[in-house]
Formats: C-alpha cells, structure tokens, sequence
C-alpha cells in the first residue's frame, strides 16, 4: 500500500485545519519552551566548553547514558503499562493505577539504588572505564531514580494535556540547574561533578512540584496498599513486556556511546555527543512537544471513533507525510545557514562535531516518523510487536557500531545509527499498513 501526497488545496486545507486545532496550539507551547530551555544551556555553553575538555564531555556523556539504562530498569515497563492504560480507564482508577506504579518504583527500585551508591567502584569498572569519580556515579545513580517519578509525572501531566503547566515546570527546573551548574562549575572548579550535581538539583525541584500536584489532586486518596499487594504481579507481568522494547530503545539511541569509548577513546566520545546535542535539540523541539501534544490528542481520537478507524489513520498518516517532508527541508537549509555560525561560536577543538550534525538529524526525522505509526499500535495494545519492532534495529545499531567504527571512527557511529532508525521507522510503518488490513 503506497502513502498519498494530497494535492495542493486539500493540503491547505488540512493545514488550515491544523492550525486551528488545540493539537498544534500544545505543540507551540511546548516548542517554545523546549527553544527556551535549550537556548539557556546554549547561552552558557561556550563558557562550559571552554573549562571542560572533550574528554570530560565524553564522561557525562556515558554517565547519560547509564542513567538511561538504569532509570529503564528500575522504571520496569510501567510508563509503557500507563500508556496503555491511561485512555481506557476513568479518573479515580487513574489515581489508582499511579499510586500503584509510584509503589513499584519504592519497593523495586529503592534497594538497587542503595546497592549502587554503597558500591560505587564496581559500576566505574564496568561503565566508566575507571575514569569517573565517586561523586559522578553516585549523582548519576539517584538522578536516575528521581528520573523516573519525574517521566510518570510528565507523562500525566501530558495526558491531561497541561502543556503549560508542563513546560513551566520545565523552564523553572532549567534555571534550577543551569544556576547551580555554573556556580560549581566557575567558582569551584569541581569539573564534571559540577553538571551531575546541577542535574540533580533540577530533578529534585521537579519532584517536589510532582509531590505538591500529587496531594493537590487527591491522589493519595487512592492509595491501597491492601490492592497494591494483590495486583503487584500483574502490574510486573504486564510492564515486563514492555521493557524488552524500553531495553531496546535505549540500545538504539545511546549504546554508540559505550561502544565508540571501546574502540576510541573519550575525546571521540564527546565530539560525538556534542553533535548529538543537536539530535537532543530536535527531540526538545519537535518529538517532545509533539508526545505531549498529538499524541494524546491522537489516541483520543483513535478512541472516540473505535467502530470507524480508517479517516483517523488517514488523518495520522498525512500528519506523518507532512511533517517528515517539511522537517528535511527546515533542517537541510538551517544546518547550510547554521555551519559558519557554529564555527564561529565552538572552541577549536570542538569544531569536528559540526560535520556530524545533518545526518544525526536526519536520523531523528526517521524516529519522528516512527512516533506517528506508534499512534496506532498503542491504541491496539500491540505490546509484542513494539518490543520486537526494537529489538531488530537496536541489534542493527550495536552490529553496524561494532563494524564501522574500528575503521571510520566518529563517521561510522552516526551512519549505523542513522541506518538503524530508518530500520526502525520502516519497520512500524509496515506494521501499520498489517493492522490496516486486519481492522477492515
């Protein structure tokens, strides 16, 4: 089954349509205060960059990149399971199914993080290549787990479709850490631990605005322990076959890292993840907001016209053709604009990245493509699939790391990485166009 362009006037209409809509309205919120938030961390990063060498880079870069796998793990698939859930269930067994997730993450995850903290040199061994202080291991570590309270409330927060409320959050918990990071950073010289440290403050703040939402709107009055011990298993068996796929996605956008730190060394490392910063500036600006925004928007509607499928994924499919065509056009002229800017701004030594950028991005087009496919398989409850969708290209990813990088280096880790989501976003799409054929 072959996609459709629309023609001209339909696509002013469905643009003008569009535009009207409460989706786009979210997403220009949360775009903005993604280019807000982004834009502080840009404004300080020429200071940072010039007290902190590549290789420093490259040790935040791995500490992000197990804080990735570690809050995957202790989040034990629930987001996956509170996703799929949310749009089925009415208020009260909302707040019941969150407290029984919050519970999940204490009883699962509290012990793990003690461990870790209590044995620090062991996760330096194994991560870090006994490159990393104490400090950043033990910051990273319960960052993690604050992580997690910190994406289930976001994700509520998106559900409800709060955009404002949400970005605030997010805007004030950048200054939270922006602040912090600097003082550290220039007046103590404490280096690396200083951006672990400003990371932590940040989360922390949010957690505190998460809790005072969280009484504010009577969700602990939902609690039952008594409940909570009798649907434990499920909530374990059912988030379970979620984390194969979170495990996955995390292989497939951050375990280049760890392997180009193996055949490399952590001055590559953080020239790439300089270049990824951009990728993360996409995420920021259009796949975060249009999560929080469309998709939620999405699966309502999805659930409001169940008995007729077909306009609605129409309708989300001529998004998906929208937005991809029009995004490789916007990014292909701005890097052209950006690439004499970027080499003015960037310290000499960090002026490689640059080269790297347009096919990151182009990468994260591939995954934003995958997002609108995912519209459909969430409201069927395709569990399976999405972890198997996953595990094909994370495994892609990590093999065409393994292959290239020993012979083109930083070059090879952005191809593989490129190809692996191409990969991925073939992969749902052809899914999709299976349920199209299932559902008639």
């Amino acid at each position: 089954m072959a996609l459709k362009v629309p023609s001209k006037k339909k696509l002013f209409v469905e643009l003008k349509k569009l535009s009207q809509s409460k989706i786009v309205q979210n997403f220009f919120v949360c775009s903005f205060g993604a280019l807000l938030l982004r834009g502080i961390n840009i404004l300080f990063a020429p200071i940072t960059m010039r007290i902190l060498s590549p290789a420093d880079y490259g040790i935040i870069a791995l500490s992000s990149s197990f804080v990735g796998i570690l809050g995957v793990l202790l989040g034990l698939g629930q987001r996956g399971f509170l996703s799929m859930e949310y749009f089925h269930l009415n208020t009260p067994q909302r707040k019941s199914m969150l407290n029984n997730i919050i519970l999940m993450y204490l009883v699962f995850g509290a012990p793990v993080i003690l461990f870790l903290c209590l044995y620090p040199d062991l996760v330096n061994k194994l991560v870090f290549l006994n490159k990393a202080s104490n400090l950043v291991i033990i910051f990273g570590v319960l960052y993690s787990f604050l992580f997690s309270f910190t994406q289930l409330f976001y994700n509520v927060l998106g559900y409800r479709q709060q955009v404002k409320k949400l970005t605030g959050i997010q805007i004030t918990a950048a200054v939270f850490t922006i602040g912090p990071t600097l003082l550290f950073l220039c007046f103590f010289k404490w280096g690396v631990v200083s951006v672990l440290l400003g990371q932590l403050l940040g989360i922390i703040f949010v957690c505190i605005i998460g809790l005072k939402s969280y009484f504010a709107t009577s969700c602990h009055l939902h609690l039952d322990t008594k409940k909570f011990r009798q649907s434990y298993a499920h909530y374990l068996k059912t988030g379970f076959a979620f984390l194969p796929g979170n495990i996955c996605g995390w292989a497939l956008a951050s375990s280049d890292r760890w392997i180009l730190a193996q055949y490399t060394n952590l001055h590559d490392v953080g020239i790439y993840s300089l270049a990824a910063v951009f990728g993360q500036l996409f995420q920021m600006m259009i796949l975060t907001p249009m999560i929080r925004a469309y998709i939620p928007a999405a699966l309502n509607k999805f659930s409001k016209n169940k008995d007729n499928l077909g306009p609605s994924v129409k309708w989300n499919r001529k998004n998906m053709v929208l937005s991809m065509v029009g995004l490789v056009v916007l990014v292909s002229v701005g890097y052209a604009i950006s690439k004499p800017i970027l080499r003015f701004i960037l310290p000499l030594r960090y002026q490689p990245a640059i080269n790297y950028i347009w096919l990151i991005l182009m990468g994260q087009i591939f995954l934003l493509g995958e997002h609108f496919t995912t519209v459909q398989i969430l409201f069927h409850k395709k569990i399976r699939f999405h972890a198997v969708s996953l595990f094909i290209p994370s495994l892609l990813n990590i093999g065409l790391n393994i292959v290239l990088i020993p012979h083109f280096g930083i070059t090879g880790c952005v191809v593989a990485t490129l190809i692996a989501y191409l990969c991925y976003f073939a992969t749902k799409l052809s899914y999709n166009f299976y349920l199209d054929t299932q559902n008639r």
